[in-house]
């Protein structure tokens, strides 16, 4: 499942899309999400990709634990 379609009108570097893709990967796994688009927890999870993102966090597996613990601590304030 990609997370491009939820990067509409971000800017990032080919290499940190790249990251952040497989940290999202990551966090599907880690949380056992099907692979469908139209899953209301799928875009929690890319937006809080995106929002940690932004804050300058590129690398994919500290992406990864930082998504996990904000949903485990119910942190879902961009979603």
């Amino acid at each position: 499942m990609p997370l491009t379609p939820y990067l509409r009108g971000g800017v990032f570097e080919p290499k940190q899309i790249a990251a952040m893709a497989e940290a999202f990967q990551g966090v599907c796994r880690s949380l056992q999400l099907s692979d469908r688009m139209d899953d209301p927890f799928t875009e929690i999870v890319a937006r809080k990709i995106i929002e940690i993102a932004t804050t300058g966090v590129y690398d994919s597996s500290e992406l990864r634990d930082l998504v996990l613990l904000a949903l485990k601590n119910g942190d879902q304030r961009s979603a």
